[in-house]
């Protein structure tokens, strides 16, 4: 469409730039879908040195606009070092927008203030990195940790409920773990650990 664009004389510059940035989207989207489809049949992530605080900040920026449509604040506190990890960036962004986006669902009869936090941190001993998800949402309302991950679970009417079940999966192909549980002061927390670059304590 680009190249048609430029022959035709139409090249405007915004409409260009417009034109790129949903044809890197597209690319981006293909990307995360084909290595998602690759995980679940041979289940085996592509390790390779990551910045775990860009791939956060990554994550967040794909929610960017559905975040605002539904007046959702999110606020980062990245504290991990950044080459903290080996992991497969494209699996872990999917992960942290899964939670993000379920986090947001949840607050989407919240009156008021509706507010997620994402944050990395290293633990003591500098053996593995952190990701929590917290909300200020209605929390897990009783649900165990066996439900919320077990497959074909879901809290939505429309939904298949295989989301946090093939999160587990990738969190645990990286030989993480994951977590969830009640929120202090109210929402839900959901947390992944996964091990540390030997050397990035």
């Amino acid at each position: 469409v680009l190249n048609s664009l430029e022959r035709q004389g139409q090249a405007d510059p915004v409409v260009l730039r417009a034109l790129q940035r949903l044809g890197e989207q597209a690319a981006h989207a293909g990307a995360i879908v084909q290595r998602i489809r690759d995980f679940l049949t041979r289940r085996e992530p592509e390790r390779e040195p990551c910045d775990i605080n860009a791939v956060v900040r990554g994550a967040v920026a794909l929610l960017h606009r559905d975040l605002d449509r539904a007046n959702v604040m999110v606020t980062q506190r990245l504290d991990a070092p950044s080459q903290a990890i080996v992991a497969d960036s494209v699996l872990i962004e999917q992960v942290v927008v899964n939670l993000v986006r379920n986090a947001a669902d949840a607050l989407a009869d919240k009156p008021g203030e509706r507010r997620i936090a994402v944050a990395t941190s290293l633990s003591t001993d500098g053996r593995f990195v952190r990701i929590d998800v917290t909300d200020n949402g209605p929390g897990l309302a009783g649900r165990t940790i066996e439900q919320l991950f077990a497959p074909f679970y879901s809290t939505k009417p429309e939904g298949m409920g295989m989301g946090l079940a093939i999160c587990r999966s990738i969190i645990e192909a990286h030989h993480g773990a994951f977590d969830a549980g009640e929120a202090f002061g109210g929402g839900a927390r959901f947390s992944l650990t996964l091990p540390a670059e030997r050397g990035s304590d």
